[in-house]
């Protein structure tokens, strides 16, 4: 029995495929595509990845990395594009630069090339629960152009449930959790949850 059929309700799979991708449609009904946070792929590499997939299959994609951390983070070795002085600075954090509108810009055309409904954000531990930090998701989630597009926080370190529960609420976001770790702090009828990889 597949991941398909045990729940018809549910839309289950990994991030990163992980086998063959005729395989992996069998057994799951979607996929998260860590490519588009590093660096994301050529347009046409994403939609031929779309066309390799069944009608109903769903991707889902992390946006860009230049929107949710900071220049300094460890991960920025992925990336492919140089930047200069002023774009690390203006990097991240969902800062209102350039550079965070630019790499919207190139998520959005991602969702688009894959057909994707549904972008998530994964901030580093390190985006904490500030009052810039705040504001910053208040600006540039309250004039998105979303497109339509389902979009998911998934937070982490030490964040207060009630502030999660608002800043949810007021820009339409669903609460993306570890559910071994955490549990939503704001309930919808659609529920995200992501299992971290364990470290042994």
């Amino acid at each position: 029995m597949t991941c398909r059929e045990v729940n018809r309700g549910a839309q289950i799979g990994t991030c990163g495929f992980g086998l063959a991708q005729a395989e992996y449609a069998r057994a799951f009904s979607c996929v998260e595509v860590q490519h588009t946070f590093y660096q994301p792929p050529k347009l046409n590499t994403l939609e031929r990845w779309r066309t390799l997939m069944p009608s109903d299959f769903e991707f889902v994609i992390k946006a860009w990395q230049l929107i949710t951390h900071d220049a300094r983070s460890p991960t920025y070795r992925r990336l492919k594009r140089r930047l200069s002085d002023t774009e690390k600075t203006e990097a991240g954090y969902f800062r209102d630069s350039a550079i965070v509108k630019e790499a919207w810009q190139t998520t959005l055309a991602s969702a688009k090339a894959l057909r994707a409904r549904t972008v998530l954000f994964q901030c580093p531990a390190s985006f904490t629960q500030t009052a810039e930090n705040i504001a910053n998701l208040e600006k540039f989630f309250g004039s998105l152009d979303r497109r339509g597009l389902n979009l998911g926080w998934e937070p982490r370190g030490n964040w207060d449930s009630s502030v999660v529960r608002s800043i949810c609420a007021q820009l339409r976001l669903w609460h993306v959790v570890d559910p071994f770790v955490d549990k939503t702090a704001f309930l919808l009828p659609i529920t995200w949850t992501r299992r971290l990889a364990l470290s042994i």
